[in-house]
């Protein structure tokens, strides 16, 4: 295996927490002598919310073992603290600073800024960000350099109307203060009791085979600064992510390729349905029910091993 390097980066004025396989952001890129692929090409994942990116550690492990492709990957804008300095600009004082729309501007100006212009781009998103990729597909400078996209369980429509949409709604003024509460008693206690209170609970929820890299992400997760940046976007996406975006989903039906999961509370089947009713000419498959909306807990490794292959196919 091959160790990641990680580091942080100020993107739209956000500390911002990077990882890559395959060389770092700020190095020249070549055309590795592993790889299968003719392609001189980078994949990038884009996280759902929320957006920490240990939760995707294995997961891109086993994309870059199998390409040996340079994998890079970056938090969302506030949804990870860094340790040392540079805090996270507070959401009471940048109310837009972490919503749907920039964390769309997040992204676009890490292409923009660390991506080589000579480097062909291929998307994996996850979750929301199937969202901010059809949003960057919207824009011609980056449409043309998209070779691309692997959306896995995308939140691309009425995400408010979904089950666990519906019950967020429901619950998330009063689950906001009481998280915000807890956490912040979370933060003194040690590590280790940190990480047994987590896979405890991941046990009790019948996930007995979590993976140290997925509790320390929930580790980085329960922070009361990161944990109210993560439910404002959630409350922004259910206002913002509503219609269908056909046009844009037509126009590049070619380079999308959509995996919904058999049971999702997120993406739900009938979303599924209606896409190819919209789009007949999409790809859009349905993954085995062993595959969850949270597949990085428990089979980040299988669903990379199978996503490899078709990526390495796309890629010849």
């Amino acid at each position: 295996m091959v160790d990641p390097k990680e580091g942080w980066v100020i993107v739209n004025g956000v500390p911002t927490h990077v990882c890559t396989w395959g060389g770092w952001i700020t190095e020249k890129l070549s055309k590795s002598q592993d790889s299968s692929s003719d392609n001189n090409a980078i994949i990038l994942l884009l996280t759902g919310n929320p957006g920490v990116i240990r939760f995707y550690y294995s997961f891109l492990q086993i994309i870059y073992t199998q390409l040996a492709v340079p994998i890079w990957i970056l938090s969302h804008a506030g949804h990870e603290q860094p340790s040392k300095k540079d805090d996270v600009p507070p959401l009471v004082d940048n109310p837009d600073l972490y919503n749907v729309s920039s964390q769309v501007t997040h992204k676009a100006e890490f292409i923009e800024k660390y991506v080589p212009l000579d480097k062909d781009i291929y998307i994996i998103s996850h979750s929301f960000g199937a969202k901010i990729t059809v949003e960057l597909l919207k824009r011609e400078q980056f449409r043309k350099r998209i070779k691309k996209c692997y959306l896995l369980f995308p939140t691309l429509e009425r995400i408010g109307d979904t089950p666990n949409g519906i019950f967020i709604k429901k619950i998330i003024k009063y689950l906001f203060t009481v998280t915000l509460l807890l956490s912040w008693v979370f933060t003194v206690l040690p590590t280790i009791l940190k990480y047994w209170l987590i896979k405890i609970y991941f046990m009790i929820d019948g996930k007995f085979n979590v993976e140290s890299n997925s509790i320390y992400a929930v580790i980085d997760l329960i922070h009361p600064t990161i944990l109210k940046n993560v439910f404002n976007l959630a409350s922004n996406e259910m206002d913002k992510i509503c219609e269908l975006d056909k046009e844009v989903i037509k126009e590049c039906v070619d380079k999308l390729q959509i995996y919904f999961g058999a049971s999702d509370g997120w993406a739900p089947l009938e979303y599924h349905y209606h896409l190819l009713d919209v789009i007949p000419k999409i790809d859009s498959r349905i993954l085995d029910k062993k595959f969850q909306h949270c597949f990085m807990l428990q089979t980040a490794e299988e669903l990379a091993s199978d996503l490899s292959e078709h990526i390495e196919n796309d890629m010849k």
